[in-house]
């Protein structure tokens, strides 16, 4: 067995190993093509034996790092475990070589936040940049999701690691990735008020193909309730203080507006908390469809969705490695035009409207009465926050106000005026107000990209070193 251990600086990577393959062993340091730890069961190829706190490869040369591989050949035929810690060994290319010996891998990612890694580098006295220690962060992750399959990957979270003397591989906190349906820990969350009868939402994701739990997030001043937990169950409808999310919700006005989701969709962190779920989906509740859309021969074809399980699982599969805020299915609005509408073209939107897929323990605020998907994608995201919408596949809405309940009032008072100047309170820099040339011409809002949000830039113009 191959043993990869990689990760964030100082998140325990180097403790793992010397806990799990040295301490209480027979070991003695032998030097061969690179230096070596040499114990009954296995070979650790690098440095272990001196009181320095960084070990293992990354303690050879640059110079030396095409010699893993090497080193890693010669050993094989003596019949022990072979263990690889360090930056050094992050690389596709060794990666891949080490593959081709036809040894089984085994790969460890030691994760931390990157704060955290951050604030255990200056607890240790390292003078690294943050821009450094982010990027082999990121890195070290990268290699982790393109391999874990073949290598047999799992996680070793350390953010709360306190008995670091007894931390190896018995006791680790060890997280196999999610690789195959498991709705243990994720539900969709349906967001609706006054419709009990009518919650469309429901019935096209069960059309659809999603076999895992729902929840319904109501609050304490809809008169519908009782209806609601007769027709899906007390237990699945889940009920909040509106009041008291009003209170703690930056609604950017003082209209005393309680017909708004924005509190529906900051509680639903809370209720994914108390239910013990890692992913959850927040959806509303007016989905009459869920398609795919894509280009082929000038036109923009459509085919309905009938495995969205497997969509949502790769939805929180890209939340995981992406690192991002949230990330969300399109809307059928964005594919406007055709294959004339740039979105055709491209895999990925900086945006995230009402299919939000979030991580538990990695909230964010939504703000505004009205508007507030808008208005927190753009502020967060000129912020470096990431939010995308998965581009081939769109959610389909009943039109705006044909149906009672839910925000139709409060739309049906000032249409979208009032809504589309939410987002340019909140970023005049890259929002203003524009018209939205339909077969009904209306106020809508209009973001400048350019102006609102960081660039992603290729991997290919990194600097090594």
């Amino acid at each position: 067995m191959i043993y990869i251990v990689i990760g964030p600086s100082c998140s325990g990577k180097s403790t793992f190993v010397v806990n799990s393959f040295i301490k209480g062993k027979n070991a003695k340091e032998i030097k061969d093509i690179l230096t070596l730890c040499e114990t009954d069961a296995c070979f650790l190829v690098g440095k272990w034996f001196d009181s320095r706190r960084v070990k293992g490869l990354d303690r050879i040369s640059r110079a030396q790092i095409p010699l893993i591989v090497e080193q890693v050949k010669k050993l094989i035929p003596k019949n022990k475990d072979i263990v690889l810690e360090g930056d050094k060994v992050v690389s596709q290319k060794i990666f891949r070589e080490l593959l081709l010996t036809g040894e089984k891998c085994k790969l460890f990612w030691i994760r931390c936040s990157a704060e955290t890694s951050l604030n255990r580098n200056r607890k240790n006295g390292s003078t690294q940049q943050e821009s450094s220690i982010r990027a082999v962060a990121t890195k070290a992750k990268n290699i982790f999701y393109m391999f874990q399959n073949e290598m047999d990957g799992e996680i070793v979270d350390t953010e709360n690691v306190v008995d670091w003397d007894n931390f190896n591989l018995s006791t680790a906190n060890r997280i196999k990735p999610r690789s195959n349906i498991d709705f243990t820990d994720f539900a969709v969350f349906i967001l609706t008020h006054g419709r009990a009868d009518n919650v469309v939402t429901h019935n096209t994701i069960r059309k659809h193909g999603y076999t895992g739990p729902i929840y319904f997030i109501c609050d304490n001043e809809d008169d519908q309730l009782e209806a609601y937990k007769a027709k899906y169950g007390a237990d699945a409808v889940k009920v909040f203080d509106k009041q008291k999310a009003y209170d703690d919700t930056d609604t950017m006005d003082n209209f005393n507006e309680h017909r708004a989701i924005v509190y529906s969709r900051n509680e639903c962190f809370k209720i994914a908390k108390d239910l013990g779920l890692t992913y959850f989906m927040e959806l509303d509740d007016d989905y009459s469809n869920i398609e795919y859309r894509w280009a082929d021969g000038g036109k923009l074809l459509v085919k309905d969705v009938r495995s969205l399980d497997k969509i949502i699982l790769s939805l929180i599969q890209f939340l995981d490695q992406s690192g991002a805020t949230t990330v969300a299915l399109c809307q059928n609005g964005d594919f406007v035009g055709g294959t004339q509408n740039d979105n055709c073209k491209k895999r990925l939107l900086r945006k995230a409207m009402n299919s939000f897929i979030c991580r538990t323990d990695n909230p964010f605020d939504f703000r505004g009465t009205m508007n507030e998907d808008v208005v927190t994608y753009t502020t967060l995201g000129s912020r470096g926050k990431l939010f995308f919408s998965l581009v081939p596949v769109a959610i389909k809405q009943i039109q705006t106000q044909s149906l009672s309940g839910g925000m139709t009032e409060a739309y049906s008072e000032s249409g979208t005026y009032i809504k589309s100047f939410y987002a340019v309170m909140s970023m005049p820099s890259a929002v203003k107000i524009s018209m939205l040339n339909s077969s009904h011409k209306r106020i809508h809002h209009k973001i400048s990209w350019n102006n609102c949000v960081p660039k992603i830039i290729s991997p290919k113009y990194r600097k090594e070193g």
